[in-house]
């Protein structure tokens, strides 16, 4: 009776010791130490009601992957899209540098071209001087009548 009694403890203890693992898919599909058992959760958990726990964590880490997945997807995603804005700051700071230097070019020709034109203007005012000038010596001499 004492060999049967330890048999039975043998047998139970590594029955205990060898669980199965029980996995779920996405879609509800239950897997048994890797092999696929053809059945969802609900028919599975009635037709072996021992496995209750391995079935509750495997749907739970089920519920944890899939969660962590779209965390990661949307972690993606978010990073896509500050890179594109990052992008797009920067091709915008690019352009607005490279307009200040179109405009600062711009400027300095405009203030040349206005000293030319200062300068001009004075050389101008100095031969009109002159003219004049020119015109009174012809008059006093008895030349030419003066101008209108």
């Amino acid at each position: 009776m004492k060999s049967i009694l330890l048999a039975f403890i043998a047998l139970a203890s590594a029955a205990v010791a060898a669980a199965p693992v029980i996995t779920v898919d996405l879609y509800g599909n239950v897997f048994q130490d890797g092999q696929n058992t053809n059945q969802q959760i609900g028919g599975f958990a009635r037709e072996n009601p021992l496995l209750a726990p391995q079935i509750d964590a495997a749907v739970r880490q089920t519920a944890i992957d899939g969660r962590a997945y779209i965390a990661a997807q949307v972690a993606a995603k978010e990073a896509e899209k500050a890179a594109a804005i990052a992008a797009a700051q920067k091709a915008s700071s690019d352009a607005i540098a490279a307009n200040a230097d179109a405009l600062k070019t711009a400027q300095d020709s405009v203030a040349a071209l206005t000293q030319t034109l200062a300068a001009r203007d004075s050389t101008i005012a100095t031969s009109g001087a002159y003219i004049t000038a020119l015109q009174k010596k012809i008059r006093d001499l008895g030349g030419v009548p003066p101008s209108p």
